[in-house]
């Protein structure tokens, strides 16, 4: 049966889409209504729509935000449409579900750095960054990370493989001053069935289907390739790289390496990810048996242990709020090397 509105409630583009400025404690949401004209038996009945109204608002309420607040805080978008139709989510039998308008919407987003739009609809879990920039355009975009949420209550999933009720579990850290915003999402499935079938509904639990950890960046690295100049054969320059060549013998071509994300630490800023990295293809590489990193014993009272057989790469973590000098000791069944790396504190490029 149709259903009817009653035409004493006109229906409004702008009910219910508003941003919620609570940038003086780091955040902003863009509340947005995508569900104005949906009704049953009609071509809105499964998309979504955005009137150009609808957007526009949504702007003017973005720009009277103080930009030093805004930039400093994560920004969230809701909406209940999918934004972009993902092939996987494509049904031959049914009419165009996402958003009309979708276009203008991420351009707001993109514009104003939004780091999340979150969406339902399908009640499918997916996770994928939109990125997309014409050609034509040179100025920095950072991505914005869209996640598609299943139900945690839905009883109207299909019963094939692999679908199951979800609920994600998001944890957002932003780092202004580096343009980095570290993304890190916890899937968890309902597991109501065992090998024999369904389970009695006290059995049932909850287990983490997948964790998707994802770094944002606009940061650019460029360079004009102006200041530059060729090597002195036989001057002043050829101990730099006897010196060089040195250091690869003395490591045995094994050099560490390093990562700088925020870290999802509530006390700390960034996190280092280091390893080792090796010329594994010349004749002269040895990896070493054991890696041993630490750095200063004030703040890092722990060592990191790192077993070839375990992790041939030595990959170890290292959270901090002050810059600092990470030791690796390389060691050998004949011998041991240390070399050092720096944890930097990121910032725009």
């Amino acid at each position: 049966m149709a259903s009817h509105r009653c035409p004493s409630i006109p229906r409004s583009p702008l009910a219910l889409t508003r941003i919620i400025d609570q940038s003086d404690k780091g955040l902003v949401v863009a509340e947005i209504n995508s569900c104005v004209y949906v009704e049953k038996d009609t071509v809105d009945e499964r998309r979504g729509q955005l009137e150009d109204i609808a957007i526009d608002e949504l702007g003017k309420q973005l720009e009277a935000i103080a930009p030093d607040k805004l930039q400093k805080s994560i920004r969230l978008a809701l909406i209940h449409h999918h934004p972009v139709v993902l092939p996987v989510l494509y049904e031959e039998d049914k009419e165009y579900d996402a958003i009309l308008n979708s276009e203008l919407l991420f351009r707001l987003l993109k514009k104003y750095g939004f780091h999340l739009l979150l969406h339902g609809h399908k009640h499918t879990p997916f996770t994928y960054s939109y990125d997309a920039v014409s050609a034509w355009k040179t100025d920095q975009v950072q991505p914005i990370l869209v996640i598609a949420g299943g139900s945690a209550g839905s009883r109207e999933i299909p019963k094939e493989e692999g679908s199951r009720n979800t609920y994600n579990v998001i944890n957002v850290k932003w780092h202004p001053a580096a343009s980095q915003a570290r993304i890190l999402i916890e899937t968890r499935g309902l597991v109501s069935e065992d090998g024999a079938g369904r389970m009695p509904y006290p059995q049932w639990y909850w287990k983490t289907l997948r964790t998707d950890d994802r770094l944002l960046t606009s940061s650019k690295w460029e360079t004009d390739g102006k200041n530059v100049r060729n090597w002195r054969n036989g001057g002043d320059d050829d101990r730099f790289e006897d010196a060089r060549v040195r250091e690869t013998k003395r490591l045995r071509r094994n050099f560490p390496a390093i990562e700088v994300v925020p870290s999802l630490d509530n006390e700390q800023a960034y996190e280092a990810r280091v390893w080792i990295e090796g010329q594994i293809t010349h004749p002269d590489y040895k990896p070493p048996e054991r890696v041993e990193w630490a750095a200063s014993r004030d703040y890092f009272p722990k060592i990191h242990v790192c077993e070839r057989d375990v992790d041939p790469q030595f990959k170890a973590r290292f959270s901090y709020y002050g810059q600092t000098l990470i030791q690796a000791r390389l060691f050998w069944s004949d011998g041991e090397a240390l070399s050092y790396i720096y944890a930097r504190f990121p910032r725009e490029t």
